[in-house]
């Protein structure tokens, strides 16, 4: 119930930021006031998401930050800022919900600072499908992840500056000591750099990406560079990814090539709809394993929190503004409810 009263809050403000002024400060508002709102329904839940036990147990096992510095620590397996991060927090409270509200707290917050160092989105928009699509799978679950993800967003707000490789490596550095993915940042730059044309850029990339699938050629790569890791997904996790799965990725891609096309001299917007793009043909080209492509190409649709924002806001009259952002709660309103739908998302508070 609680998610969806929160859905509902966002439409009627999405749509009247459509008609206020770019100088107001009511979006900024809107994306703050969410933001805590949601850190705090992460910090406070119970049980929920399906990761909610594991986490807690590493949790209890991880020791405070000063007995960590001198023991050490039995969690060699994760991520040292993750543990240390968690160890510090320890010493503050050894409540689950510090724990998880802290978590939060840092992915969320480095989103807003990343969201408001840009200009020209639509900020409503992009609480909107940060809380239909990576809300409950990320922050209640991947939380690792999340918060790589978190950084890879700040990350890309320093592609077009001066000095952006020094700095988008060092944010690439600290985000993969939280999780191994945060080194994509850095990938996602040399990306971001290369001027190709977006429709020969698509067309020769998806003729690659199903190319390498009918040969099994990424399958056979990753087996030999990553052979216990890669095996688990491959074995374990080997469920393929269902016609829908493709036709709904297909439906959210359509629209930001077209905008694309409009936005030629948007520097910035091609750049990042290159990096979108190398993550669907990863999505392609391991389309027989879900799991392992999940981890890739859910990294990199993060993404969708700045590009459909963009297109609103770069969109030159309000019926256009409208017919986008219509299509936005469309399509995010079906990730939202088959979200919301599974059993583990099922919210439980701790009073």
């Amino acid at each position: 119930m609680i998610y969806i009263v929160i859905f509902a809050s966002l439409l009627p403000l999405l749509f009247a930021n459509l008609i206020i002024t770019r100088a107001s400060p009511f979006d900024r508002a809107c994306f703050l006031f969410f933001a805590v709102a949601l850190i705090l329904l992460a910090g406070i839940r119970d049980g929920v998401g399906t990761d909610f036990s594991t986490y807690r147990d590493i949790w209890y096992g991880i020791p405070r930050l000063d007995t960590l510095l001198m023991d050490g620590s039995s969690y060699n397996y994760l991520e040292p800022g993750f543990v240390y991060f968690s160890a510090f927090i320890k010493i503050l409270s050894k409540d689950p919900a510090a724990f998880f509200t802290s978590m939060a707290a840092l992915t969320i917050f480095l989103i807003v600072i990343a969201i408001n160092r840009l200009k020209n989105i639509d900020r409503v928009a992009a609480m909107l499908i940060f809380f239909s699509v990576f809300y409950m799978p990320y922050i209640f679950n991947g939380m690792r992840q999340a918060v790589a993800m978190a950084f890879f967003l700040l990350a890309i707000t320093f592609y077009e500056g001066r000095s952006g490789f020094f700095k988008v490596t060092v944010i690439a550095a600290i985000s993969s000591l939280f999780h191994l993915t945060g080194i994509i940042s850095l990938f996602s730059y040399l990306i971001f750099k290369i001027r190709l044309n977006i429709v020969f850029f698509f067309v020769a990339g998806t003729t690659l990406a199903i190319s390498l699938y009918v040969l099994n050629i990424p399958t056979l790569i990753f087996s030999a560079v990553f052979p216990g890791k890669v095996e688990t997904y491959l074995v374990q996790f080997s469920e393929s990814t269902t016609p829908t799965q493709l036709a709904l990725r297909l439906i959210v891609l359509a629209p930001l090539l077209f905008f694309t096309t409009k936005l030629k001299g948007n520097k910035f917007f091609q750049g990042l709809m290159r990096i979108y793009l190398v993550g669907f043909f990863v999505y392609i080209s391991f389309y027989d394993y879900n799991m392992l492509t999940t981890r890739v190409n859910m990294f990199v649709r993060v993404l969708e929190m700045i590009l459909y924002p963009m297109a609103i806001h770069y969109s030159k009259n309000l019926t256009t503004k409208i017919l986008i952002a219509l299509f936005v709660v469309s399509v995010n309103i079906v990730i939202f409810m088959a979200n919301a739908s599974i059993e583990d998302n099922v919210y439980k508070t701790i009073f």
